[in-house]
């Protein structure tokens, strides 16, 4: 019966202990530097000026993220992006959001603000700005991060920059840890109970 009890015990502690570590552990955060490049005609909304605002709403596919990890490169790419997005005519800045979404289904999104007053006057000509990502889905929940973006408009457009994204590890949920320890604590009662018929 002693056997029993200390047996019990020490399943019991090794059960707390393992939750306990598996509920302290701090979310990872991972720094990955990025340079993008998408080019072609994409497609594009009919623009809709109200006032002086011009409205676009654009996507263009075929585009490639790269990292300096062969993996990921071959997980993401291809890559679609799209920005809604509106410019002043009067000013030529230009502010939206944006989404990239990657081969593998994962999203990053954020906002996205640019110098078009280059191309507004005869819808061609170079621009530059900025991409500041602020989360999106699977890998990219909660990411943070910005970078350049830059690019020629035209009959071929072409977009390209580069930046960090700074992912955050997802931690087990505490419905996940409580099913995990009620397991063990499963585990320890099968023990007791095998052992007490040993004895009978």
């Amino acid at each position: 019966m002693r056997i029993q009890s200390k047996l019990m015990a020490g399943v019991t502690t090794a059960s707390l202990v393992i939750i306990a570590s598996i509920a302290s552990i701090p979310a990872r955060a991972d720094t990955i530097g990025i340079t993008y490049n998408f080019s072609g005609a994409g497609v594009e909304a009919p623009p809709v000026v109200i006032g002086t605002t011009l409205f676009l709403d654009g996507t263009v596919t075929g585009g490639s993220v790269v990292t300096s990890d062969p993996g990921l490169n071959a997980l993401w790419n291809p890559v679609a992006f799209h920005d809604t997005c509106e410019a002043d005519l009067l000013t030529g800045q230009l502010t939206g959001v944006f989404t990239f979404t990657f081969a593998n289904g994962d999203v990053l999104s954020g906002s996205i603000f640019e110098d078009v007053s280059q191309v507004l006057p005869t819808q061609s000509g170079p621009y530059s700005g900025t991409l500041t990502f602020t989360g999106g889905t699977g890998e990219f929940a909660g990411a943070t991060g910005s970078g350049s973006v830059a690019g020629v408009v035209g009959a071929e457009s072409t977009a390209f920059g580069s930046g960090s994204v700074t992912t955050v590890a997802i931690t087990p949920e505490p419905a996940s840890i409580a099913l995990f320890g009620t397991g063990l604590l499963g585990f320890g009662a099968f023990v007791r109970n095998k052992l007490a018929r040993h004895q009978s």
